[in-house]
């Protein structure tokens, strides 16, 4: 019986995926931060994490360079590469975008 090896693409698709996975979720953790930092300042005056914002927009913006590579090796359409680079910026969308995306991918591509 012969073993099924993963082809090249099957590999770089797997790798790109984890990547999107990790920073999906890294993103959308921040993003919760943040939001609780900003509910912090203008709600309660408490105003000691500027710097939550300067690190989930770091994140944010290598979630879109990890997103954009993803997008390209599957060859989403634009809409939905946009829709997928945009759940970054709504608390808890990024998990659920991650899930959908991950099992379209994994379906189409890693089954």
């Amino acid at each position: 019986m012969t073993e099924n090896k993963p082809t090249q693409d099957q590999a770089r698709i797997a790798s790109a995926l984890t990547r999107y996975r990790f920073l999906a979720w890294t993103t959308g953790i921040w993003l919760l931060v943040l939001t609780t930092e900003v509910i912090a300042k203008y709600g309660f005056g408490v105003d000691n994490f500027g710097w939550v914002g300067i690190v989930h927009g770091w994140v944010y913006l290598v979630f879109l360079v990890v997103t954009a590579d993803l997008a390209v090796k599957v060859r989403w359409p634009a809409v939905k590469t946009i829709l997928t680079l945009l759940s970054g910026t709504i608390p808890f969308l990024s998990f659920f975008v991650e899930h959908i995306r991950t099992a379209e991918v994994k379906k189409r591509f890693l089954s």
